[in-house]
């Protein structure tokens, strides 16, 4: 396995988001446990393994991203991160083509100024009710919430932008406890 720990949206180490990127030699997937004790081991958000699929395939490598805990449907940083890898790794260019296990082909294009360009399904929103905890831990009372179904994102309307920027919450309590993977804002 070749291991590459990338930030995402930076234009220098230690800056933007990060994911360790797992680069498989074998064909098969691992354990999903070893999966996620790796994930566990390194400590970010996500961390993605990836395994090359034979000529003739629909795409060109299989993809998965795992939390410490979990399995993650879809991580953009991650897959961007991905790509970043392929290209400092094995000399991948142009467009690649990920067969994720929930979101079918996933296209990435990686541009020669170094920009990537990632192709995601939208996902189909659905308004929900005002999870209980969702106010206290965002600290202010948005207008609505939607969800992304099989995405598992928790979609919060605000009134307004905050004075200064919009809101980062310290996260007083567990996201968790919203039934989903964690609120986008």
């Amino acid at each position: 396995m070749d291991v590459h720990i990338i930030d995402s949206f930076a234009d220098r180490p230690f800056t933007g988001n990060p994911a360790a990127v797992c680069l498989l030699d074998s064909s098969n997937w691992p354990a999903d446990a070893w999966m996620r004790q790796i994930a566990t081991d390194f400590t970010f958000s996500e961390t993605t393994f990836v395994r090359a699929l034979p000529a003739g395939s629909e795409a060109d490598w299989g993809i998965r991203w795992f939390a410490p805990l979990v399995e993650i449907r879809l991580c953009g940083h991650a897959t961007s991160a991905t790509v970043h890898a392929l290209r400092a790794a094995r000399g991948i260019t142009g467009t690649v083509r990920f067969a994720s296990r929930h979101n079918g082909v996933l296209l990435a294009h990686g541009h020669p100024d170094g920009s990537i360009t990632l192709d995601f399904p939208a996902p189909p929103t659905a308004q929900v009710a005002l999870p209980k905890s969702l106010s206290e831990v965002l600290g202010t009372r948005p207008d609505s919430t939607f969800t992304t179904g099989a995405i598992g994102d928790l979609l919060a309307v605000l009134p307004d932008e905050a004075p200064g920027g919009p809101p980062l919450p310290t996260w007083p309590r567990s996201p968790n406890s919203l039934a989903a993977k964690g609120p986008e804002v």
